[in-house]
């Protein structure tokens, strides 16, 4: 979620945008923006099936610019979900309850690494999205994540609100 003056993008992950590597699949996502300042908050996941859906938030917080006719290189993001200890920030929501049990989420939190793999990343993005091969891209790497900073927003009302 990206949220300039109160708006929200959201990015749908799609299988093209999956690539098999040799420590198993991983997601190249793309958000077609505007230019502008931005604050990223979380990611949104979904998981289960249509009897027994679950739902996640893994926080990513930050400040991004995006300049006209560009595009942006954020980093490398890599989340893990653990047991959840008393008082963490939750994974999920606890309701429905049987649902976020069964998936995981409200029993767990994450733990978040942002880096900059662009020798890696970059190769991958160009060979998947062949219209990148060409374009500059320019590397504006998110800040590590801020687990305290995550704990605070979770406590005053949720990754996805202000």
């Amino acid at each position: 979620f990206a949220e300039p003056e109160g708006k929200r993008f959201i990015c749908i992950i799609d299988d093209g945008a999956r690539v098999d590597g040799v420590n198993g699949p991983y997601y190249l996502l793309r958000i077609p923006i505007p230019a502008g300042h931005y604050n990223l908050r979380a990611v949104l996941g979904r998981n289960g099936n249509l009897l027994v859906p679950g739902e996640t938030f893994m926080p990513i917080i930050g400040d991004l610019s995006v300049e006209p006719r560009t595009v942006t290189y954020l980093g490398q993001v890599k989340g893990r979900t653990r047991e959840r200890k008393e008082g963490e920030f939750r994974a999920g929501p606890q309701l429905p309850l049987i649902n976020q049990a069964a998936q995981g989420w409200s029993g767990s939190t994450w733990e978040v690494s942002i880096v900059d793999a662009e020798e890696i990343d970059l190769p991958s993005f160009r060979k998947t999205f062949p219209a990148l091969e060409e374009v500059k891209i320019v590397k504006q790497i998110m800040p590590p994540f801020d687990r305290h900073k995550a704990q605070l927003m979770w406590e005053k009302s949720g990754f996805l609100e202000r």
